[in-house]
């Protein structure tokens, strides 16, 4: 049976779009105007529909909005508003920290600053399955991924606006 993410690349029409990015990175290529894909109507609604299943989902976020405000809205609302977003996307700088865990391994934290998750969690929702990392970490850098846990949990009494604001 195939994987969920796959099945949802394939209901919308991705699937041949993030095979030729992929085949393309692996051979080095460099891309450009790559908002094109990001921005695309079928790019977007793959990504609320990933996004919307999270168990996230019905947090409220920064903004107090959650995924059942967000459906209450009509598709091509959505859609514009998203593409809204991105038209004036800038990156952002983000601190790593690397955090020794048992057994030797390392557990990698980001923060990024407020306000820019929801863009990385878009794109690297609909993208995760069929894009190399090498690809993420080298032509879309902007894409960090933020671990969940770094959202809702807090670590050496410091809560996560007090990161925000390093």
């Amino acid at each position: 049976m195939k994987n969920t993410r796959l099945r949802h690349t394939e209901y919308y029409g991705m699937t041949e779009v993030f095979d030729s990015i992929y085949e393309q990175s692996n051979k080095g290529e460099k891309f450009k105007n790559l908002m094109a894909i990001i921005t695309s109507t079928d790019n977007i609604l793959l990504a609320y529909r990933n996004i919307k299943r999270n168990n996230g989902s019905a947090t409220p976020g920064i903004d107090k909005v959650t995924i059942y405000d967000i459906e209450k809205l009509d598709t091509e609302e959505f859609v514009n508003k998203v593409r809204k977003r991105f038209t004036h996307y800038n990156t952002r700088k983000v601190k790593r920290v690397e955090i020794p865990k048992p057994m030797g391994k390392l557990d990698h934290w980001e923060f990024h600053q407020c306000g820019t998750e929801s863009h990385n969690n878009a794109f690297y929702k609909s993208s995760n399955q069929s894009v190399s990392q090498s690809f993420i970490n080298t032509v879309l850098a902007f894409v960090q991924i933020v671990q969940q846990k770094t959202l809702f949990r807090q670590r050496q009494g410091e809560s996560i606006q007090q990161k925000c604001n390093m």
